[in-house]
């Protein structure tokens, strides 16, 4: 959901078009809701993108070295 952040697993199924979410009620098209998150997303403080982005980058590797 753009507006609370809520994650509804039910819109992984393709076939779900619109949903409502179910913590703060609004009704969302699918397709909309997606372009609105990415847009955040490629608009938050640099600094917070490339924080969030080395946070996940370290994860990957975490994990690749554990797997060796």
């Amino acid at each position: 959901c753009h507006v609370c952040g809520t994650k509804n697993p039910e819109t992984k199924n393709l076939a779900v078009r619109e949903w409502i979410c179910a913590k703060c009620k609004t009704s969302h098209d699918r397709d909309r809701n997606a372009a609105i998150n990415i847009w955040k997303v490629g608009h938050q403080p640099s600094l917070e993108r490339y924080s969030k982005t080395c946070y996940l980058v370290g994860k990957y590797r975490f994990i690749q070295e554990s797997l060796h």
